[in-house]
């Protein structure tokens, strides 16, 4: 017997081939099947994803585009489910240029001779690791990234091949808290689904919306009320209408986070409104923020919005300021691009911090704190703790989180307040230590000198780096000119990067922003 041969009985396995052109995986698996491997095929990457679970191969072969799934999502589903994580993935030609970064989660076919040797070869000289083979060690059979794979796909998916079970969902939430969502499953049609206080339906469209964080499929009987009438199809399509009207008028709406009261007597409000309108008007007596209202409200979240909006426009209905400013509009405040999101996340890798990083905010007095707050509710994927309830002035006096900030994927920064008060100079090094940077916030050319022992002690432990932003008003540029005509020294942080921020001109305030968080990237 040849060599080759004793390695074709030794070795010859189990081998799924992805590849939507007929002609090449014809080829491809006569000539593995001649050397004794047991192929199956599959036409894209979502039934070469079902079929590695329904039976674990000992190799997949990919061609470079498979359709929705494609090989690098295809390949991180694998790897993340204990069952096929040590599944040889092996590419059949060059991914689309898009995708290139992603040509190490493959191994690229090459070699002398033709693809069924190299297999043979590959798979005859390196022993296969035990660990993962067999029973999943979690009882969760697909686990992955919604960053990767959207949640329509995966209930497509799911739909397609009559799946029945559980998806699981998590994404990063304020204060270092997680949101989770449920998803139950019979068939492939979503049965019921929940999110916080809400669920149904109007869970499920919020559910939809996710961009980053977790997902978990588990298989399992399913035993929960049906509160899902709607066929998948059905769901979809609402869904995306309702996220439409949501992009399309979220200018005009109510923030979530404010505060929202009756500004006239319950005698004083019309006799004949519509549903929706008498439901938010009785939700008013027992909640006083917008998002209570808008999660305890059986109607569509943009909808709900859209109703207080037009009470707030007649007059009926008041939307109170909150100290930090969450009532101001989204800014438009771009995320990291993917070279600098790379760098981030092995740069929180490096510092074993998994994908939360750190941002340290000292402000020179209570009134500087709140404006900062002011202008960090504004940014998108920007949360604020619970912690801050009481308002700025009490969060001043406190070593506290503020909140966090979501970048780009599952990429999220903690924000941190240090208080610049004496009695907490023992921690001031300790807990900016392993921080992104620190931020030293004050009015420009006013209470600088506040700051200054921070800095100072922040600057000879060297364990983070210094930002001085400067908070600019109209009425504060006008005085500065004034100053500098008169030949007034503006006060600055000596060893800080100085950024200034002109929190009453929009354009330019996102203009700085963009700049400061690219800035902030190691």
């Amino acid at each position: 017997m040849s060599a080759i041969e004793s390695a074709e009985s030794a070795v010859a396995g189990a081998v799924l081939l992805a590849d939507p052109a007929l002609e090449s995986r014809r080829e491809i698996g006569e000539a593995l099947t001649e050397r004794g491997f047991s192929v199956r095929y599959a036409d894209d990457g979502a039934e070469a994803l079902e079929a590695s679970l329904t039976e674990v191969p000992d190799a997949i072969l990919m061609a470079p585009e498979l359709g929705v799934i494609d090989p690098p999502t295809l390949a991180a589903l694998l790897r993340a489910n204990p069952r096929t994580q040590r599944t040889r993935r092996v590419l059949l030609g060059p991914l689309p240029e898009e995708a290139a970064a992603f040509d190490d989660s493959f191994e690229p076919a090459s070699g002398e001779g033709t693809l069924a040797d190299w297999l043979v070869s590959r798979m005859a000289t390196e022993t296969r690791p035990e660990a993962g083979w067999g029973p999943p060690e979690s009882p969760s059979e697909v686990e992955g990234q919604l960053s990767q794979i959207a949640l329509t796909d995966l209930l497509e998916l799911f739909h397609a091949n009559r799946r029945t079970g559980r998806v699981e969902l998590t994404r990063p939430g304020g204060g270092g808290r997680e949101e989770f969502g449920t998803v139950w499953l019979r068939d492939g049609q979503p049965l019921e689904a929940k999110v916080g206080p809400v669920d149904g339906e109007k869970a499920l469209f919020r559910l939809l919306t996710w961009s980053q964080g977790q997902f978990a499929f588990s298989p399992e009987e399913v035993v929960v009320v049906p509160r899902i009438q709607t066929p998948l199809r059905g769901l979809l399509m609402e869904a995306m209408r309702q996220f439409d009207e949501w992009e399309r008028q979220r200018s005009e709406l109510p923030p979530l986070e404010a505060r929202v009261n009756l500004r006239v007597s319950r005698d004083e409000l019309p006799n004949v409104v519509q549903p929706i309108t008498q439901e938010v008007l009785l939700l008013l007596d027992l909640y006083s923020r917008v998002r209570d209202v808008v999660d305890h409200c059986g109607h569509p979240d943009y909808q709900v919005l859209r109703t207080l909006q037009a009470l707030v426009d007649r007059g009926l209905v008041e939307l109170l300021r909150d100290p930090y400013g969450s009532t101001k509009p989204e800014l438009g405040v771009a995320v990291l691009g993917h070279e600098e999101s790379s760098r981030l996340e092995a740069w929180l890798r490096e510092g074993e911090r998994q994908h939360r990083g750190k941002l340290v905010v000292a402000a020179a007095s209570p009134e500087v704190l709140g404006d900062f707050l002011n202008v960090a509710t504004s940014l998108p994927g920007a949360r604020l703790s619970g912690e801050i309830d009481g308002g700025a002035a009490v969060v001043w006096e406190r070593l506290t989180p503020l909140g966090s900030l979501t970048l780009e994927g599952d990429l999220e920064i903690e924000l941190w307040h240090l208080p610049i008060d004496d009695g907490y100079q023992s921690v001031w090094s300790l807990v900016s230590w392993g921080a992104l940077g620190a931020l030293l916030v004050s009015r420009r050319g006013a209470g600088v000198s506040a700051l200054e022992p921070l800095c100072e002690a922040l600057l000879a432990a060297g364990t983070v780096r210094l930002f001085h932003l400067s908070l600019v008003a109209e009425k504060d540029a006008a005085e500065t000119d004034a100053d500098k005509r008169a030949g007034a020294e503006v006060l600055g942080l000596d060893g800080t990067q100085a950024v200034t921020l002109p929190i009453d001109t929009q354009p330019e305030l996102e203009r700085e922003l963009n700049a400061l968080i690219h800035r902030l990237v190691p």
